[in-house]
């Protein structure tokens, strides 16, 4: 007489695992992207140090004088535009300088003529837009 319990018992133990393990990747992937969602909707508070100061004449002058201009990375983009794109690792340098009418129409197909004509007029894309907005370029 032949005893089949362990074999099954073994492969229960195995799928046992493996969906844990499931579980386990899932929370982990949903964590770090809750995270990274939080992060750009996060409200950047100023750094000690780089407050402005109103000279007598009425000029706004930054502390630290030394440091170089901002240099616009996209000229297509506002600088609202560009930080949201950086906040999610994107360089805005890298993005195209213009758009084909095959890339206009994937966003319209993705997110709406409106809401795309908001973005053109300056709106900020929201992280997910971004993210989903990536492959239509």
């Amino acid at each position: 007489m032949e005893h089949t319990t362990p074999k099954k018992h073994s492969i229960f133990k195995i799928s046992v695992v493996v969906i844990l393990i499931i579980i386990a990747l899932a929370l982990s992937v949903g964590a770090y992207f809750s995270f990274k969602l939080y992060q750009s909707f996060k409200p950047s508070t100023p750094v000690i140090g780089e407050e402005e100061i109103v000279e007598e004449n009425g000029e706004n002058q930054d502390e630290d004088s030394n440091t170089a201009p901002e240099v616009d990375k996209n000229p297509y983009l506002t600088a609202e535009q560009e930080k949201m794109v950086e906040s999610v690792g994107i360089d805005p340098a890298n993005l195209p300088t213009t758009i084909t009418p095959e890339m206009q129409q994937c966003f319209i197909d993705l997110f709406g003529e409106q809401r795309v004509n908001e973005i053109i007029n300056g709106a900020e894309p929201t992280a997910v837009e971004l993210a989903r907005g990536a492959s239509c370029l």
